[in-house]
């Protein structure tokens, strides 16, 4: 792989609401794709969540960071798939695999659900997983205070291998146990200290230690861990890294990206020396293909974007606190720009859209955020989990 590639995007992009958009690097041909469509009829009651997706073939773990208050942050979790019909469906079997797991019954707490969704201080509950479930992590914690201590355990199978007390927990840094795929034997592992400490490193000395200017949306490292994508503070250019010597191998520039609004990058997937990333700029997300130069807009107020490992679907959810926090800020003359995106955001139905790409068939998730909040969902994560593996364990 070369050692460092400049890849520069000046063609102009035309926004089209909700339409896919293909722009060609270097061209001016424009090509409208696919519509997300986010109607009324994806928020009906009685609408089984997976209906027509028989040939899905994985379950999704959806972490969802529902609101927070003045020094916590309160998160919700489900494990969706072809079987759910419900969000019910979706809680519930997150509470099954918690229990058959690491044997540890979990049910919502009495309490109001989005103050206390569950009781974090005194339950142990799996917070990931890999995609073969061999390994998974776990978190117990005072409602993930920012200041407050956490204990998370690290299991290989049914044995906790490891487990560690973080006395004071942020949650912008690289976690302590990432798993990672080993693309050549389809096995995962640990991500080593020394990976970890070189992605926290090359982040430092881009964002020169402003901790209030980026957290996990501002980085995105690869499945296999080798490699790392970095937004840098202008909001226009994205950088790739190796996570073993910090080498720069690829950097795009997307000087027609509105650079008021943050890049938030979601997803990188690298193969011989040609990928893609999936990145969002404000309520604009986008799929950008390299060497090639060839980018699409694959919709709006779609955060947290992760393809399948095949390739087949697409998941996204509506929240981005990182886009959210921006009015702070924000200069007099941008109010009514953010105060416009917010009137768009607020009516859009909130929670998780999973896309079966080839056919455009699409189901909605719906999560709820604090009701006395004027304000979004907060950051969202999905893990694709092979389907035979929860199968079995059923």
């Amino acid at each position: 792989m070369k050692k460092r590639i400049i890849l520069s995007m000046l063609v102009g992009i035309l926004f089209l609401g909700l339409h896919s958009i293909e722009v060609i690097g270097g061209g001016d041909e424009v090509k409208t794709g696919y519509e997300i469509d986010i109607s009324e009829n994806l928020v009906e009651d009685d609408k089984a969540l997976f209906d027509g997706f028989e040939e899905l073939d994985y379950y999704m773990f959806l972490e969802n960071h529902v609101g927070e208050g003045v020094s916590l942050d309160f998160y919700s979790y489900g494990i969706y798939g072809n079987i759910t019909k419900t969000v019910r469906d979706g809680e519930e079997l997150y509470f099954r695999l918690n229990n058959k797991l690491i044997n540890n019954p979990l049910k919502p707490s009495a309490e109001s659900w989005e103050l206390n969704w569950m009781d974090y201080s005194v339950n142990e509950h799996i917070k990931t997983f890999s995609s073969d479930m061999e390994w998974y992590v776990t978190e117990q914690s005072m409602y993930k205070y920012s200041n407050c201590p956490r204990k998370e355990r690290l299991y290989h199978g049914n044995s906790c291998i490891s487990e560690n007390l973080e006395e004071i927990y942020f949650d912008t840094r690289i976690e302590k146990n990432t798993i990672c795929e080993n693309m050549k034997t389809g096995y995962y592992a640990i991500m080593s200290e020394d990976r970890k400490e070189c992605i926290d490193a090359l982040i430092d000395s881009i964002w020169n230690e402003k901790l209030y200017l980026y957290g996990k949306s501002r980085f995105c490292i690869s499945n296999d861990g080798m490699f790392v994508a970095v937004v840098k503070p202008d909001n226009q250019h994205i950088s790739i890294y190796d996570t073993e010597e910090g080498i720069e191998y690829f950097e795009f520039e997307f000087v027609q990206m509105d650079s008021v609004w943050p890049l938030e990058v979601s997803q990188i997937n690298i193969e011989d020396e040609k990928g893609w990333i999936i990145f969002s700029n404000g309520d604009k997300t986008f799929q950008y293909f390299f060497p090639e130069k060839r980018m699409i807009q694959l919709g709006e107020f779609m955060f947290n974007t992760s393809i399948s490992p095949d390739g087949k679907y697409c998941a996204y959810y509506t929240g981005s606190n990182l886009l959210y926090e921006t009015w702070e800020f924000l200069s007099e003359d941008n109010w009514e720009k953010f105060e416009e995106m917010m009137e768009r955001w607020e009516k859009i139905p909130c929670g998780w859209y999973i896309k079966e790409i080839d056919t455009g068939l699409i189901t909605y998730i719906p999560v709820k955020n604090f009701s006395d909040a004027n304000r979004p969902l907060l950051d969202g994560r999905c893990v694709w989990i092979r389907k035979e593996k929860v199968d079995q364990l059923l």
